[in-house]
């Protein structure tokens, strides 16, 4: 119903560097460019050229984490791009502490892919991650309830986040680290 109240989606945040272009045009582009077809050099000519934050999404391997760190990456996403791109790929999960401890502070840490619920928001900050995104819950509620379904889905997570807080020890967010993960796990 939203798409015959407002129209065909648009990429916004691509419509001033594309005037001319249709919004089909727009989004097959998109859709050309995020197929995992960026090179190394690709990036870093996009990070020589582009000034503000650059995050390089996708990292699953320690080597690519140092890879995007040389180039001048802000950030990095440990995303397997929920296993959509090449099924069988390596979890986020699995990747992420290997490539944190490659890391080592030096540049934030997002991590993308399997997160549902509270507690996996805090395995993942427990695995390393210094933020964490997450689509799908967010998605399913605003489209089942608008921004009220979005509150609630946030207002779930806050509790489920404080629950295997409390029962991790750990009184706030700077705390969870790996011993969380052994507490967890019994």
């Amino acid at each position: 119903m939203a798409l015959l109240r407002n129209g065909m989606p648009i990429t916004a945040n691509l419509a001033p560097y594309a005037a001319k272009a249709t919004q089909v045009e727009t989004a097959k582009t998109m859709i050309l460019r995020s197929g995992g077809s960026h090179t190394w050099d690709e990036l870093k000519r996009l990070r020589d050229r582009w000034k503000r934050a650059f995050v390089v999404k996708g990292i699953l391997h320690p080597h690519d984490a140092e890879r995007a760190v040389a180039l001048g990456a802000d950030g990095i996403i440990v995303s397997n791009h929920g296993g959509r791109q090449l099924d069988g790929v390596l979890s986020s999960a699995r990747a992420l502490p290997a490539i944190a401890q490659a890391i080592d502070g030096r540049i934030p840490i997002l991590a993308d892919g399997g997160i549902r619920s509270g507690l996996d928001v805090v395995r993942m900050l427990a695995l390393g991650a210094d933020f964490v995104l997450m689509g799908r819950a967010w998605m399913y509620a605003m489209a089942a309830e608008g921004g009220a379904g979005v509150a609630h889905v946030l207002k779930l997570l806050d509790a489920e986040m404080r629950v295997a807080m409390a029962l991790t020890g750990c009184t706030n967010i700077g705390e969870i680290d790996r011993s969380a993960l052994a507490a967890t796990s019994d």
